[in-house]
């Protein structure tokens, strides 16, 4: 039940909200708020002919804790790629083993990718974590484009690490294969949560 209530605020928050965006940060410390600054980088592909290009640029992103075991997220991103770079995501524990998370990105005006994916946390140690996912993404074209052929379901994959600096501050890096667009994101950024 829980669940189903985030996922239903995530998604009128995505109705209500006109750009949206990529990856960002995973994190299970919903007792924290996780400041950060980012850099992405994606590598765009094209499915039967419809085409997102590739992008890069610079951000600063929020996750914010919304009950004890979930979080939602918004992304800025500083680059003008023919509109704002924006995104949003919603996170949420489940079985206090999986990490269940949406977020939602937009490419400009070439189209926006949703993905929907679980993340295992794998500790390393005190100072490393890694997350691991895969998932259901659904990407949509622009509407210039075909409209026949507007949006596919297609597969992804990730894989984060986070190292901690001191007890607030960490490193991330991450990576983000969707195996039918052929298109990887890769991202590195520096947090700080409270």
């Amino acid at each position: 039940m829980r669940i189903a209530s985030v996922l239903i605020t995530a998604m009128v928050l995505l109705l209500s909200i006109s750009i949206v965006a990529p990856a960002s940060p995973v994190s299970n410390e919903f007792d924290k708020i996780m400041f950060y600054g980012i850099y992405n980088d994606f590598n765009g592909g094209d499915i039967k002919g419809d085409t997102i290009k590739s992008f890069a640029g610079s951000g600063i992103g929020i996750l914010v804790p919304f009950t004890s075991k979930s979080s939602f997220g918004l992304e800025y991103s500083s680059k003008d790629y023919d509109n704002l770079y924006y995104e949003l995501q919603a996170t949420t524990l489940y079985q206090d083993k999986y990490l269940l998370r949406f977020n939602c990105s937009r490419y400009g005006k070439d189209g926006t990718i949703s993905h929907f994916g679980a993340y295992q946390n794998y500790p390393v140690n005190e100072l490393f974590q890694a997350y691991f996912g895969a998932g259901l993404s659904m990407v949509c074209f622009d509407e210039d484009q075909d409209p026949e052929k507007w949006a596919y379901f297609t597969l992804f994959f990730e894989a984060q690490g986070q190292i901690r600096i001191t007890e607030n501050m960490f490193l991330s890096a991450g990576a983000l294969y969707d195996y039918h667009l052929d298109g990887v994101s890769l991202e590195a950024g520096l947090g700080v949560n409270f």
